[in-house]
């Protein structure tokens, strides 16, 4: 497995719901330094790192209901910040469907447009696949979450920001080769 992959597999655990996440929560099982993480990255993983690592696994488990299950704008649905409860979404998820089975990812309980899911597709996708997907989907919907945030101290909010600049740093932002998804639903 690649360091690419891991890391898209260790930012999926990082925003899966935690269980006891503290163990091995820095052992990310990979040479990153091989990713040459900008300073941005390793900026905000850094906060992420600050942020939970004092925290039992009930306040964490806490923080994140809080933060993605209870709050609708920033949860981890890829599918709902692009398209809302619009006809589009239902297409979505039975194409990421296909891109899970395609990529032998396998459903947990939630949908198959949840973040972690498709972080999982993405790392095991090639290279101009990856690219292309990146930027329609996943871009323009991490920085709607992003903005749902505003201004608060809340960890998660800097995995999101390491992620979205992981996703720039590793794929082919050339929005003349690649259009984001519209996104119609506000």
């Amino acid at each position: 497995m690649n360091e690419r992959v891991q890391m898209y597999d260790w930012f999926a655990r990082m925003l899966s719901y935690p269980n006891d996440m503290r163990y091995g929560i820095w052992d990310i099982g990979l040479e990153i330094d091989n990713l040459h993480l900008t300073s941005h990255i390793s900026h905000h993983l850094d906060k992420f790192k600050k942020g939970v690592e004092g925290l039992t696994v009930e306040e964490l488990e806490e923080l994140y209901t809080r933060t993605f299950d209870i709050n609708p704008i920033a949860n981890l649905e890829i599918g709902w910040h692009l398209y809302g409860e619009q006809y589009e979404r239902g297409e979505f998820l039975v194409m990421m469907r296909s891109v899970l089975r395609e990529h032998a990812v396998e459903e947990s309980s939630e949908l198959p447009d949840h973040l972690t899911h498709i972080l999982l597709a993405l790392g095991r996708m090639k290279k101009e696949e990856a690219d292309a997907f990146a930027v329609k989907y996943i871009s323009p919907s991490i920085e709607k979450i992003v903005e749902a945030f505003g201004e608060t101290d809340n960890p998660y909010v800097h995995l999101l920001h390491a992620i979205k600049s992981f996703l720039e740093q590793q794929h082919q932002f050339n929005t003349s080769k690649y259009q984001p998804e519209v996104v119609a639903h506000e």
